[in-house]
């Protein structure tokens, strides 16, 4: 731990080491939420890198105005390169959402990472 100017603690977190990842998918109502979990999930669970003893999942986050935001949550080995495993997941995601004919809704979107080794 470290404190920062104004006298507060804050974790360092490390740069290599497992780690929790995650992006929310925003889809259309009306596609079955099954389905799209699953088009979603699988390719995840096949992008090297993610860890395959802590299984990716798919949850149903939010009812958003415009999409249902579905939070898709996985495990790395490492956070050496974390941009590069997000885009390679997000490419994977993207062609099978595509590839099945899922309508997405923009907007919706995000990404955020956490580091649960501390």
């Amino acid at each position: 731990m470290s404190g920062d100017k104004r006298g507060r603690s804050r974790q360092k977190r490390p740069v290599h080491g497992p780690g929790r990842s995650e992006t929310r998918v925003g889809i259309g109502y009306g596609t079955n939420i099954d389905f799209a979990e699953q088009t979603i999930i699988d390719p995840v669970r096949q992008v090297q890198g993610v860890l395959v003893d802590d299984p990716a999942e798919v949850l149903y986050d939010e009812m958003g105005d415009w999409a249902m935001i579905l939070r898709v949550r996985w495990r790395i080995e490492s956070y050496v390169d974390p941009r590069r495993m997000y885009d390679v997941v997000h490419r994977a995601v993207q062609e099978s959402v595509d590839t099945a004919g899922i309508e997405r809704c923009k907007g919706t979107v995000t990404m955020s990472q956490n580091d649960e080794s501390e």
